[in-house]
C-alpha cells in the first residue's frame, strides 16, 4: 500500500490547489446538454473520463456538489441520468433544477496517488459546507442510509471471521463510488450490536459480525 505524508503546511497546499482546479479560477466547467438529463438513451460527453477522482456538479454556474469516484464518468451517469437505488446520487436535485430551468454542468480533477482523492473530496467538504457560508447545499444531504445499511449487512452475512476495514471500505467504493455514509453506517451498526469492532496490536481496524 502506497502511503503520502505530508505536514500540514503541505496538506493546506493541496488543498488549495485541489479546490481552485476543481471549482475556482482553474476549473473547467463542462455543460450538460439538457437532452441528456434524466435520459437514459443519452451518454454523457467523452470529455468526462472514466477514472478516479474528485468530481463537482454545478447549476447555473455554482457549484452544488462535490463528491469522489472510482469511475467518474459512471458516477456522473448516475447523478445525471438514471438514479440507482443503490446509491446516494443527486439525481433528484439535478432533475429538479433542470426541469426549472436550469442548466447543469459539470467539473474534474484526479490525483496521483490516487488515494489523495478521498483525502481531497473529504477535506474539500469539510471546508466549504457548514454553518452560514455553506458553498456545498447538496453534500448536507446524505445518502439511502438503508440501502448502504443493507449491504453491509449481506457482506458480513457471507462470513463470521473479522474483516479487514480497508478491505471492506475498497469494496464498499466499488458499489458505491462514495464514502460519505461509510463510518457512519458502521457506526450505527455497531450501536445496534450487528457488528463490533476490533482494534488489533498493530492499530489495524476489524470488523465482526455479532
Amino acid at each position: 500500500m502506497n502511503c503520502v505524508s505530508m505536514d500540514r503546511a503541505m496538506w493546506a497546499g493541496v488543498l488549495a490547489e485541489a479546490e481552485d482546479c476543481l471549482i475556482g479560477a482553474r476549473s473547467t466547467q463542462i455543460s450538460i446538454n439538457g437532452n441528456i438529463i434524466g435520459n437514459a438513451s443519452k451518454r454523457l460527453p467523452t470529455t468526462i473520463p472514466e477514472e478516479r477522482g474528485c468530481y463537482a456538479i454545478w447549476v447555473d454556474g455554482v457549484v452544488q456538489y462535490i463528491g469522489k469516484a472510482v469511475k467518474i464518468r459512471s458516477r456522473l451517469r448516475q447523478h445525471l441520468i438514471y438514479r440507482s437505488p443503490k446509491t446516494g446520487s443527486k439525481f433528484n436535485d439535478v432533475m429538479q433544477a433542470h426541469n426549472a430551468g436550469k442548466k447543469i454542468s459539470v467539473s474534474f480533477i484526479s490525483f496521483d496517488p490516487s488515494q489523495l482523492n478521498e483525502a481531497v473530496e473529504q477535506g474539500l467538504i469539510n471546508k466549504l459546507t457548514g454553518g452560514v457560508n455553506n458553498r456545498l447545499p447538496w453534500n448536507s444531504q446524505g445518502c439511502n442510509l438503508n440501502a448502504l445499511s443493507d449491504w453491509m449487512k449481506k457482506e458480513f452475512s457471507r462470513t463470521t471471521k473479522p474483516v479487514d476495514a480497508l478491505v471492506l471500505a475498497t469494496k464498499f467504493d466499488s458499489e458505491f463510488y462514495s464514502f460519505d455514509d461509510f463510518d457512519q453506517v458502521l457506526a450505527q451498526l455497531v450501536t445496534q450490536r450487528f457488528l463490533k469492532k476490533i482494534t488489533d496490536a498493530s492499530g489495524t481496524v476489524f470488523y465482526q459480525k455479532v
